[in-house]
């Protein structure tokens, strides 16, 4: 950093009082200190906090740039202040774990600069991350223009997924159980298209055939919640890895399929299913090999009909959000309209596509209750 000058004084006057800790890091170049000092200085600002951060809990805040003056993303996020000192600590970790494990450097995390505490419950985490474009966005866009989609994006993204879920595990927790959290989600699915009009026979059938569709048994992974809007893609071909509140177990490759199929990356054909697949082999072959005490089960099962019923849990998901969020007039622009039929148009081949195309019976049936709903809706 550079100073522009002195400061002049008249004489006799007394020199301001300076902050000797501050000129210290200036001259030190200490980079780090400062970016945190300027967060904490920033977010203690009794206005800044009444006006921008008085909002709800897990509001998140970036800073405007229009002279594009900084290299990267300032973010500040409010949340409950046991949350936000964990998701601090674990990006920390995160960033030296793929550090020390010589991970594609291309592979960002959010870098936590500075926890402020707001009061005895929430507090700001303040981050700073690559500028980007979010994962789905960039799907969209190549959609939109007929470009080839960012297969090479995905490809680095799910990478980065079998780190993070490498990252997390838990040696001693191989042994595959009750999948109970989309037994859960199932009964939440239901009940979101019961509030959309449809009656209970409808809404429990539904239930019926995603709960049919789960594996018995299953090993668990951490909990990425891994849609395309939480990941974003640099200029250099960076892809940063956003938001790590989430803890809750979940099936190994729940978050793959969200990752896959919230946003149309893949045509709903032959072909784009055989790119599905080469995506899902990508995955279990890393996960197998950063997580040894689960490679023999991995590689030895066929993750396929697996991660289709998983499909079909985020289209049913998915198309009941999409309409209850048209109905509510989420969609304020043009734009945003047509991104939510892009979407929802997807999740509807998704269903019509596994009724005649279903590894199992199961997923047919579950396939043909969620196109019917849709087609209602």
């Amino acid at each position: 950093m550079r100073t522009r000058g002195r400061a002049q004084y008249s004489k006799g006057s007394a020199e301001p009082e300076c902050d000797s800790e501050l000129l210290t890091l200036v001259a030190e170049a200490n980079a780090s200190e400062l970016e945190k000092r300027a967060a904490k200085l920033a977010i203690e600002n009794e206005e800044f906090r009444q006006r921008v951060l008085g909002g709800r809990l897990r509001s998140v805040y970036v800073l405007d740039d229009p002279h594009r003056l900084l290299s990267e993303a300032i973010v500040l996020k409010r949340n409950r202040a046991d949350v936000a000192e964990r998701e601090f600590t674990e990006a920390r970790s995160l960033a030296v774990y793929l550090r020390r494990q010589d991970a594609d450097p291309l592979l960002k995390v959010a870098w936590p600069m500075a926890l402020v505490p707001l009061d005895k419950d929430s507090a700001v985490l303040a981050m700073k991350h690559v500028k980007g474009t979010e994962l789905g966005s960039a799907v969209v866009r190549s959609n939109r223009a007929g470009s080839r989609p960012p297969l090479d994006k995905y490809t680095r993204a799910i990478d980065f997924l079998a780190w993070f879920h490498a990252w997390a595990w838990r040696k001693g927790s191989s042994e595959p159980r009750r999948p109970v959290a989309l037994l859960k989600v199932a009964t939440s699915i239901a009940a979101s298209w019961k509030r959309l009009g449809f009656g209970s026979q409808d809404s429990n059938l539904l239930r019926e055939l995603l709960v049919e569709v789960l594996p018995k048994q299953a090993i668990h992974v951490r909990k990425k919640d891994a849609h395309p809007e939480n990941w974003l893609v640099g200029p250099r071909g960076e892809v940063a890895l956003l938001d790590l509140e989430s803890t809750a177990p979940l099936p190994v490759y729940y978050d793959l399929a969200q990752l896959l199929d919230d946003y149309p990356l893949c045509t709903v054909d032959a072909g784009g299913m055989l790119i599905r697949a080469k995506l899902v082999d990508q995955y279990k072959s890393s996960l197998a090999r950063r997580i040894p005490e689960i490679r023999d089960e991995l590689m030895a099962a066929d993750p396929w009909p697996i991660v289709c019923g998983f499909v079909l849990y985020r289209a049913a998901f998915g198309l009941v959000r999409l309409s209850r969020a048209m109905a509510r007039g989420d969609a304020t622009s043009s734009s945003a309209l047509r991104s939510f039929g892009e979407r929802r148009l997807h999740y509807e081949q998704l269903a019509t596509w596994f009724i005649e195309n279903a590894p199992t019976t199961g997923i047919g049936q579950c396939a043909t209750q969620i196109a019917g709903m849709a087609a209602q809706s």
